[in-house]
């Protein structure tokens, strides 16, 4: 759990859960002028991912508390979200890409030398394919090519091409398709 204190509305934003607490990613707000109250925030957009052991500031330039790293569980987090009173952004580009709720989370960790972890999130029923492709637009591995329920899903690419070699150092980029829906993240590879 992480607590930050939102000096323009004299109140503390605490975010998600801890060591000794159930993982969230649950937004709650205790105001500090009159009666403490607490309050639930839902903020608009796509929520970042459950996590505990997160670190949080508040930036007053931008009037935002940012929100990055932490752990799910099984995995350790390298992603930053940011909510804004009224909004939601992430830095500095979205925490999930989103057409229409198809999303794809940054991998992570990123850069990697072994596993890289992909999440994303499927907002109905499809075929799924799930590839990896280097700078030149050719296909490095299909990772997965099936039919999937709606949800949240977590594949793994382990730095490999088809043939099952490892691939070299560089860029490359992760493309998750469902039903005519698009989304790309890149992941730096590290021999």
């Amino acid at each position: 759990m992480r607590a930050v204190y939102d000096s323009p509305r004299q109140r503390m934003l605490i975010f998600g859960g801890g060591a000794n607490y159930p993982i969230g990613n649950e937004l709650w707000s205790l105001t500090l002028t009159g009666a403490p109250t607490w309050s639930l925030l839902a903020p608009s957009g796509l929520p970042p991912w459950e996590r505990q052991l997160a670190g949080a500031v508040y930036d007053p330039v931008r009037d935002r508390m940012l929100v990055y790293g932490g752990f799910n569980g099984v995995y350790y987090m390298n992603d930053v979200w940011a909510y804004s009173p009224g909004s939601t952004v992430s830095v500095p580009a979205p925490s999930l890409e989103s057409n229409a709720g198809l999303a794809l989370a940054p991998p992570r960790p990123n850069p990697s030398s072994g596993e890289a972890v992909l999440d994303y999130l499927l907002p109905q029923p499809g075929r799924v394919t799930l590839e990896v492709f280097d700078t030149s637009g050719r296909r490095v591995q299909r990772i997965l090519d099936s039919e999937l329920s709606a949800g949240h899903h977590v594949a793994t690419w382990r730095g490999e091409g088809d043939g099952g070699k490892p691939v070299h150092s560089g860029i490359y980029f992760v493309r998750l398709q469902c039903d005519g829906q698009t989304a790309t993240r890149r992941v730096l590879r590290l021999d």
